[in-house]
């Protein structure tokens, strides 16, 4: 009888021995687990944070010289008026010069021209192409200037009143009629110009060489890992980490390029507010919407009209498996530890 006492007394010994390291491998296994997702959770918040910051940067790249191309139309308009709207040879020489020197002086402008009201151009003064044998800027010669009554910028501008500043959409360049290769992102500025008797005599008009905002935009970037896009109102991307799904309504062949039918369900969300962060298929996305022609509406005596007032999304994405990649080490370790 004793060895049964002794044995008995043994086996309750290792069923509670068992227990306490079952109950400590419990307490042990909730602890990784809670650090764990301690971890990822500030893992994911530095990222968002990272992104939240990019994309702000983002928004005032964008901006910042987009305002400036607006006084540089009003300084044109009143050097135009000056110059008696070039209605003589004398005239236009003198105004030839004065947009040389204009555009000679910084790089924001791609092209500078009076676009009479039959839609033809009286004169055009071009910026140089860097890395091009023309790299400075050059007056256009007559043979060479082109009719724009078809463009819709042309019509738009001229519908408007001579108080309105007009704003094209961020697009490419065309000349005599086709997409200009290498391909040239351009913001237009325009503003009607009328004769003495108050009948229109023309456009006035900047074209804004894009490419450096857009290139700024990109250097910036998003947290390692991800990917970041500006995307326009109708869903195409006018930036994006894969080159030929940009511009799709340009081409006949990329129209369908679009984010609205490749990933409806996101597009929806991006529609739904102005800024935003949250979890798409595992992906994280932050973006926010830039409205870059807003404050033109405080322009003295000048507006821009509402239809005019471009936005345009930026779209942060930082992909599940990046977010993987950056939590997977913290899981390891922690299983290690725990093992």
């Amino acid at each position: 009888m004793p060895e049964f006492g002794n044995l008995h007394v043994a086996r309750s010994t290792l069923i509670r021995a068992l227990a306490l390291s079952a109950l400590a491998a419990a307490i042990i296994a909730a602890l990784a687990f809670t650090y764990v997702q301690l971890r990822v959770a500030d893992i994911t918040d530095a990222i968002s944070v990272e992104a939240d910051h990019h994309v702000q940067i983002q928004a005032e790249i964008l901006s910042a010289d987009l305002r400036f191309i607006a006084y540089a139309l009003f300084f044109l308009r009143d050097q135009l008026q000056a110059h008696g709207q070039v209605e003589s040879d004398t005239e236009r020489a003198s105004f030839d010069h004065d947009l040389y020197s204009f555009m000679r002086s910084n790089d924001l402008f791609d092209q500078i021209r009076f676009i009479d009201a039959n839609g033809m151009e009286r004169l055009r003064v071009d910026g140089g192409e860097a890395g091009s044998k023309q790299n400075e800027a050059f007056v256009v010669p007559d043979r060479e200037l082109q009719f724009k009554g078809d463009t819709y910028y042309f019509r738009q501008s001229m519908a408007l009143d001579a108080q309105s500043i007009y704003i094209s959409p961020l697009d490419l360049n065309m000349e005599h009629g086709k997409v200009q290769r290498p391909l040239k992102p351009v913001i237009r500025f325009g503003l009607k110009m009328l004769r003495p008797d108050g009948k229109p005599a023309g456009i006035l008009m900047i074209n804004h060489k894009a490419q450096d905002m857009l290139d700024r935009f990109v250097r910036v970037g998003t947290p390692i890992g991800g990917e970041t896009m500006l995307i326009n109102r109708e869903g195409y991307w006018l930036s994006h980490p894969d080159p030929d799904k940009e511009w799709g309504f340009m081409f006949a062949d990329r129209k369908h390029l679009t984010l609205a039918k490749t990933d409806p369900s996101l597009w929806q969300r991006l529609l739904l507010n102005d800024d935003a962060r949250f979890e798409h298929g595992g992906d994280m996305v932050t973006f926010t919407t830039v409205h870059p022609f807003q404050s033109f509406s405080k322009l003295h005596h000048f507006q821009v009209p509402v239809r005019y007032r471009h936005a345009w999304k930026i779209v942060s994405i930082f992909p599940a498996t990046a977010l993987a990649e950056a939590v997977n080490p913290v899981k390891q370790r922690v299983l290690a530890v725990a093992l």
